[in-house]
């Protein structure tokens, strides 16, 4: 398996995807993007997607140093006891990420509700400017 191999099977598993399509939706890509990625080995131009959409590698070198993965191998050596622990820490970046998003909806909704009373206190001095303008 190669270093490509590997890091697209690592993504599916955090995605909890089973075909690279549905990979490529999560990355923002195609499945031709990520398939000519591993025609070409091209580790660094996957790992910059991944950068791009805010997964940390340290999830996947984590998974790549506890594997003691040969590359170029057809498997990888070593035990499995990372499994458990690497699934703990993307069930834990997902709820960080998804805690971040929603706190930041909930910013810019807070954002938005000042604005909207900053324009009702604005369309008040506006009524009384134009109902003194109109006694005289």
């Amino acid at each position: 398996m190669t270093e490509i191999d590997i890091l697209i099977e690592r993504l599916m598993e955090y995605f909890e995807v089973t075909r690279l399509q549905d990979l490529g939706i999560k990355l923002g890509v195609a499945q031709n993007t990520i398939s000519g990625w591993r025609a070409r080995n091209a580790v660094d131009a996957l790992k910059k997607r991944m950068i791009e959409n805010g997964i940390k590698l340290d999830i996947i070198n984590k998974e790549y140093s506890s594997r003691n993965i040969a590359v170029g191998s057809n498997q990888a050596v070593g035990n499995n006891n990372h499994i458990g622990q690497s699934r703990e820490d993307s069930i834990n970046y997902k709820f960080n990420k998804n805690f971040e998003n929603e706190l930041s909806k909930l910013s810019n909704i807070l954002d938005q509700v000042e604005n909207i009373e900053k324009a009702k206190e604005m369309l008040k001095d506006f009524t009384k400017k134009v109902a003194v303008e109109c006694l005289y």
